[in-house]
Formats: structure tokens, C-alpha cells, sequence
């Protein structure tokens, strides 16, 4: 990911921190926001085209499960973006476990 090291803010980078759980993503600016968006669309297009590539040499198993993470990060960047467009002047933060499943808050 483009995260950078907490100490370091940027206005238009995300900042992240691994715990044991998980990672958690730290947005200050909308502009952060974006950005991450535009990392999660990019997953997402990149694991589509290996949903294709799967099918075509794999069959369906490696297909459609190129397919679910593709899907999943398109559904994740959308949560982002309606997350944070309830909650335009506060910063947010996203937590993300091991098993994919994510959630919002906001950051105080």
C-alpha cells in the first residue's frame, strides 16, 4: 500500500499501523481518502484481470476467486467513500482484520 510512516503525515497520504489483528488505515484529509480509493480500484482491477487470466488457465475455482477479492475491494473502496462523505469534517480511520472483513470509525 502507499501508507507512510505515522510520523511523517501528508495531507494527501494515508497512514496505516499493523497491530496483531490487523492494520489500521488513518485518513486526515479527504484528499487521503482518495488516494486510498484509488489503491483499493486498482486491487480491484488488477485481481479481475487475474480472474480472467485464472479462468482461461484454470478453470473456475481460481476464476471466481479472483472475482470475490475483486468485488471485495470495489465494496470496500464505495464503504470508504460513504463513510467518509457522512462524516466530511472529521478525520476517519478504517480497520482492516486478516480476514479481509473492514470496518470505519471515526478518529479522535
Amino acid at each position: 500500500m502507499y501508507g507512510v510512516d505515522l510520523a511523517h503525515p501528508h495531507h494527501n497520504y494515508f497512514t496505516y499501523k499493523d497491530f496483531s489483528w490487523g492494520t489500521r488505515y488513518y485518513f486526515s484529509t479527504n484528499a487521503a481518502v482518495t488516494r486510498m480509493q484509488k489503491v483499493l480500484r486498482n486491487g480491484n482491477a488488477v485481481m479481475g484481470g487475474a480472474s480472467i487470466v485464472g479462468g482461461a488457465i484454470g478453470g473456475v475455482i481460481p476464476a471466481l476467486a479472483g472475482s470475490v477479492v475483486a468485488n471485495h475491494f470495489s465494496n470496500m473502496a464505495a464503504d470508504l467513500g460513504d463513510y467518509n462523505n457522512a462524516h466530511r469534517n472529521k478525520q476517519i480511520y478504517m480497520d482492516v482484520n486478516w480476514t479481509g472483513s473492514y470496518s470505519f470509525h471515526i478518529w479522535h
